[in-house]
């Protein structure tokens, strides 16, 4: 009994092990897989510990009572068990709950784009590329080319600047047109390009790009013209490069004055010296510069070559002639002619007419018109009042008044010369006209004033009251003015107000061509026969060469050193009596 009782003690004690163990694992405290799990059932024989006592006989087999006992035990069981399942299955959403969990991280991203914004899935707008500055830029030749830059967004990746690809070259040192394309591709694939036009051009053009002069005493202005607003034309200087075969100083001499910086164009003079000596061609190259940067070379050929006869150049205008001897001179590669009938520009590098009115200049039409240049203005003499061109209309206006009647008759000579700032003028009147006398005129530019010049030698030494009035022409040579009448001549020294006494010398046309030491005199006799003379001026003997040509004398002057002719019936001839010329 003793050790039935101990073995039950032993029992009773194991099986409240067994169910605090599986309440623990109720709990979560132990392993669900456990073979622990079964003494859930066995709780129940706790009611009945007395079942061995019933067959005390049975001492073969004490522990079978305990096991089979527990069979009926599991039937009332099924209380204690049944209620401990919700306190297990309440356990299953402190789980399930996980799930969601992670779900949620997705809006933790989102919410950083804005409402209604695509995603990359189904974006298809494709970036923008703004440029900054202009779509077109041009750039001097040989200058660096910095891009203005850009901007690039898109709708989905924001700011792609840094994705921009830029694909084009550009040769700053060749003249041309070059394009740049600016790509970029957003997260989707969409894809955007832009392009930018750059040219290189030459941001300084001379408007004559192969000048040609010939050797004698003139000066030739070279005009350019800017191409960019970039440019400043006072930054622009000009200097002769080293490889010259022309002598400065000795075959010309260059000057420049620069301009100012609103002005877009602009020139540098070129004074061409004469000598006697044949030099054949020479070469004068100027070198460009820009803020003192070499930009670009000038080369100008200097020729000394005789050009033979008359070159003609065309008409300078079809189906017309000239009825009256108009007025005519050169200014800034443009011809001006003005008669009765029209006035013209014409263009002498390219050969064309620039402007043609046919409102004719209202003055006498047989006055033999001379004009004169004073600060890159025209001016000319007639009718007793001094007239300024005006280039944009082609006519002239009123620009001052002589005091006094200085041409009297149009039929005979009125010549002008401007040295300095003076105007000097030397009228006629009619030969026998009665009491007459010569008025000559000097008008100061400065101060609109005119006084009168001395008065002119005699004719012939033995009859004072003859004087020098019905002369040819007149030419300037270093401030000394030559006037010439018949097979004579005198000067007028216009630094002292002063004539010399006359002197022999070789007659001259009514319209000759005066540069430097010579005056070309075109002559024609009753035979068509025509040559030139020329007449090396002096102060005391004047001496002159004949030469025989094909073409008439009508309407000279000169343009780069060549002597140039236009005929009546408009044909514009050319030419250039060189030191290689043997008669």
């Amino acid at each position: 009994m003793k050790y039935i009782a101990q073995t039950a003690n032993k029992f009773n004690r194991l099986l409240t092990a067994i169910a605090v163990s599986s309440i623990l694992s109720g709990c979560g405290g132990s392993d669900s897989s456990s073979t622990t799990q079964p003494a859930v059932k066995p709780t129940s024989p706790v009611v009945k510990p007395a079942v061995p006592v019933v067959e005390p006989n049975s001492t073969v087999e004490p522990s079978k009572p305990v096991v089979e006992p527990s069979k009926p035990a599991v039937e009332p069981s099924k209380p204690v068990v049944e209620p401990s399942k919700p306190a297990v299955e309440p356990s299953k959403p402190a789980v399930e709950p996980s799930k969601p969990a992670v779900e949620p991280s997705k809006p933790v991203v989102e919410p950083s784009k804005p409402v209604g914004k695509p995603t990359v899935n189904n974006d298809t707008i494709p970036p923008k590329i703004e440029l900054l500055g202009s779509k077109s830029i041009s750039i001097a030749l040989g200058d660096t080319f910095v891009d203005p830059g850009f901007l690039a967004t898109d709708n989905v990746d924001d700011n792609i600047i840094n994705q921009v690809k830029i694909s084009g070259d550009i040769d700053t040192d060749r003249v041309g047109q070059y394009v740049l394309v600016y790509s970029v591709n957003d997260s989707a694939g969409n894809k955007a390009e832009v392009t930018r036009i750059v040219k290189v051009i030459e941001g300084l053009v001379f408007r004559d790009s192969k000048v040609t002069l010939y050797e004698n005493e003139y000066q030739h202005r070279i005009w350019f013209d800017l191409q960019l607003d970039s440019m400043d034309s006072s930054d622009i200087t000009f200097e002769l490069a080293n490889q010259n075969s022309a002598e400065h100083g000795k075959d010309f001499d260059l000057s420049y004055k620069p301009n100012n910086s609103f002005e877009k164009s602009g020139y540098f003079t070129l004074a061409i010296h004469d000598d006697d000596e044949f030099e054949g061609k020479e070469q004068i190259i100027v070198k460009v510069l820009n803020k003192g940067k070499f930009i670009k070379e000038l080369e100008i050929t200097l020729d000394d070559t005789d050009s033979g006869d008359f070159v003609e150049h065309g008409k300078l205008l079809v189906n017309k002639e000239f009825l009256h001897q108009p007025a005519i001179t050169v200014l800034n590669d443009k011809l001006y002619f003005f008669n009765d009938q029209y006035s013209i520009e014409y263009d002498m590098i390219n050969n064309k007419v620039e402007k043609l009115t046919e409102i004719g200049l209202e003055v006498n039409k047989a006055d033999g018109l001379q004009i004169g240049t004073y600060k890159n203005n025209l001016f000319l003499f007639a009718s007793n009042k001094l007239y300024r061109f005006k280039e944009n209309d082609l006519s002239w206006e009123i620009y001052s008044e002589s005091p006094e009647i200085i041409h009297r008759d149009h039929l005979n000579t009125l010549s002008h010369h401007i040295i300095g700032d003076k105007l000097y003028l030397f009228g006629d009147v009619k030969s026998g006209y009665a009491g007459a006398k010569p008025n000559d005129y000097r008008y100061d530019f400065t101060n609109d004033s005119w006084d009168k010049l001395i008065s002119r030698p005699p004719n012939q030494p033995n009859h004072p009251s003859s004087y020098a009035y019905d002369f040819n022409q007149t030419a300037e040579m270093e401030g000394n003015i030559f006037m010439f009448w018949s097979e004579n001549a005198a000067v007028y020294n216009t630094f002292e107000d002063t004539w010399s006494k006359p002197f022999k010398s070789p007659p001259i046309s009514r319209f000759p061509v005066v540069t430097g030491k010579y005056v070309y005199s075109l002559k024609s006799d009753l035979k068509s026969n025509y040559t030139i003379s020329r007449v090396k001026l002096s102060l005391t003997k004047p001496t002159n060469e004949d030469r025989k040509v094909s073409r008439g004398a009508f309407l000279p002057f000169m343009y780069k050193g060549r002597i140039y002719i236009l005929e009546r019936d408009n044909h514009l001839l050319s030419f250039y009596w060189g030191d290689n010329y043997q008669n």
